[in-house]
């Protein structure tokens, strides 16, 4: 009798399972059935990491902007916050271009993250390596520029400047904003620099913004420039 029962039993489920697996219902106990990974491409996977730094990025951004309206703690708090965001964004970047070598939009993206970070020579490095990929790239000159600028390399990004002024002045205006903005940083708190050079480079960007207001069209710069 026994022999017999555990027949039936065996029956019993085959019973059970065969419309659950016509079904494609996967094994009786209910398990889901395994779905094919979907591979991504190198550039497919370095594209999603960019666009996850960017999101970072732009998340960091905010937090900045809340602070610049804060004193204090609360200030303190935001700006933080960023700093973590331009961390991870770095970190996505890293991946990005870990995937794909050539993605020059990621190393500057790169060099923009560790500058908000204070980590200028890992920026600069990470512009170099975008212009080396792409010299015309003018959002990377611009960024570099500013990375001179937190290392306090003036003539550099005097350089850039006068570049970008031929080139695309909406891009050398910005840089004009960052220049002003070093200057009256420098002159609250000179640190090791000299008097004499803040003014001289305070100086030059006066008379360049002064230029600048003539709205001169590219082709009418002078050789002076």
């Amino acid at each position: 009798m026994q022999q017999v029962r555990n027949m039936l039993l065996v029956v019993i489920a085959m019973t059970v399972a065969a419309p659950v697996l016509a079904a494609g219902g996967g094994s009786v106990g209910g398990s889901a059935p395994t779905q094919p990974r979907v591979k991504r491409t190198p550039e497919q996977s370095a594209v999603r990491h960019y666009d996850s730094g960017l999101k970072r990025r732009d998340k960091a951004e905010k937090y900045l902007s809340d602070a610049a309206g804060l004193e204090g703690k609360a200030r303190t708090k935001r700006e933080k916050k960023a700093a973590k965001q331009f961390e991870k964004a770095a970190k996505a970047f890293e991946k990005a271009i870990g995937y794909r070598a050539d993605f020059y939009q990621a190393h500057s993206s790169l060099g923009y993250a560790y500058r908000k970070l204070g980590r200028y020579e890992e920026s600069l490095a990470a512009y170099d390596r975008s212009l080396s990929l792409n010299p015309n790239y003018a959002q990377a000159i611009e960024y570099r520029a500013e990375a001179y600028l937190g290392l306090n390399r003036v003539e550099a990004a005097q350089d850039a400047y006068m570049e970008l002024f031929r080139q695309q002045r909406d891009l050398a205006d910005q840089l004009m904003v960052a220049m002003n903005q070093w200057v009256g940083a420098r002159r609250d708190d000179p640190g090791e620099l000299a008097a004499d050079r803040i003014e001289a480079f305070a100086t030059w960007v006066a008379q360049r913004a002064e230029l600048a207001g003539q709205s001169q069209p590219v082709g009418a710069v002078s050789s002076d420039w």
